[in-house]
């Protein structure tokens, strides 16, 4: 999925959810950072030249859209005694995993491709960022 897309999720995930705004920042961050294996990606052109050797040492939905980076740096995080941001971290990255998830390149957890039918940049992931706009939308202006 695009950077939007994510971000959109993300944003519609903490509608539901009312935590500190830390929490948030945390979240949203953590839901691009699966892409920091993609130079094209949004993280990855804030992060040029770490994203570009990423992404040549590893490829692009390679080890950081498993499972084994958000355990351990949530890991990290709950010996720091940061258990709030380490909840934030690991949610984050798993809604971009199961996003993910739903494309048809997939991701690979524990060894085993999952793989969906929406295209990236598709007709199908266009309409999932329209119907998550008007979500928001209706939370903020509306309701």
């Amino acid at each position: 999925m695009r950077g939007i897309t994510h971000i959109l999720i993300a944003l519609v995930f903490l509608l539901f959810f009312k935590v500190s705004m830390l929490f948030n920042a945390v979240f949203i961050i953590f839901t691009l950072l699966p892409d920091i294996d993609s130079s094209n990606s949004i993280i990855g052109r804030r992060l040029y030249p770490i994203s570009k050797l990423i992404e040549f040492l590893f490829g692009h939905r390679g080890i950081f859209h498993g499972i084994l980076i958000p355990l351990t740096v949530s890991i990290i995080l709950l010996l720091l005694g940061l258990k709030l941001i380490a909840i934030a971290a690991f949610l984050g990255y798993l809604l971009h995993l199961l996003v993910d998830a739903m494309t048809i390149s997939g991701v690979n957890i524990f060894g085993v491709r999952i793989k969906g039918f929406i295209k990236t940049d598709g007709i199908i992931e266009f309409v999932i960022d329209i119907i998550l706009l008007i979500i928001i939308v209706l939370e903020f202006y509306i309701i």
